[in-house]
């Protein structure tokens, strides 16, 4: 929303926020929003830091490349893995501070690792 299309033109940060809550529950999931503009309404990180995010699903689909589209290069560090091995490793050295994962796809043991590197 914030880049210029070939269709429309950039929006201002404010609109595109306040686009973002108002189509929350339909449009958007409203938990990934809640989390999203948590992380979007932060300043922005000192200069050459950005904020990482991880999009973790074992199958491509249109929501996690619509994520990376849509997210500020200048500000965010977005990361896709479609492996476990690959999405623990980001999670123990990058720390991302939004991690967006399809776990339904990894055993019981895999997840309890998952999640705990994500947790620390």
């Amino acid at each position: 929303m914030l880049v210029d299309r070939p269709y429309r033109k950039a929006r201002p940060r404010e609109k595109a926020i306040l686009e973002i809550k108002r189509n929350a529950g339909t449009q958007f999931d409203p938990e990934v929003v809640e989390i999203f503009l948590s992380i979007v309404g932060e300043e922005y990180p000192p200069e050459g830091k950005k904020i990482g995010v991880l999009i973790f699903v074992r199958e491509p689909n249109i929501a996690a490349l619509r994520i990376k589209l849509c997210t500020s290069a200048d500000r965010m560090d977005v990361v896709h893995t479609q492996s476990s091995i690959d999405a623990i490793a980001v999670v123990r050295e990058k720390k991302p501070r939004l991690v967006i994962a399809d776990v339904s796809t990894l055993s019981d043991e895999a997840f309890m690792v998952f999640y705990e590197a994500a947790r620390k």
